[in-house]
């Protein structure tokens, strides 16, 4: 009987190790801060893409001093959970004029930030590269 909990606690151990492993290595993805939108970012975002999140997806911009200016298109993902089939998180893709690669800005179906971060090349000052 003292088998069974060593394997046990020695997978939950394994799986504990696996999460903190993961967690440290994204733990650069974070928000940056979030400011007010600059005039007609929003707008010019659902020009782009449509969604009910693009509000955030400007103040993001502007958080990361980011022109909407320089945003060449953008285009919305998402993630459903697979035992019930809602929506999990949306992600934003946005490529810049001026460079490769996306900025990717995650948020939940609230519309609420989860992270954001580059990836393909992309460099954003105060946004981790993933």
């Amino acid at each position: 009987m003292t088998e069974g909990p060593k394997i046990a606690n020695t997978v939950l151990t394994g799986t504990a190790l696996i999460g903190a492993m993961f967690v440290a290595s994204c733990s650069g993805l974070h928000p940056p801060a979030l400011a007010a939108a600059e005039p007609g970012a929003e707008a010019a975002l659902e020009r782009m893409a449509p969604h009910p999140c693009n509000h955030v997806v400007a103040e993001v911009l502007a958080g990361a001093q980011v022109p909407v200016s320089r945003v060449d298109h953008m285009t919305y993902g998402l993630y459903r959970d697979d035992r019930t089939g809602n929506i999990t998180m949306y992600d934003a893709w946005l490529a810049l004029k001026d460079q490769p690669g996306s900025l990717i800005v995650q948020v939940n179906p609230s519309c609420e930030l989860a992270q954001v971060y580059t990836r393909g090349g992309a460099k954003v000052p105060q946004v981790a590269e993933w």
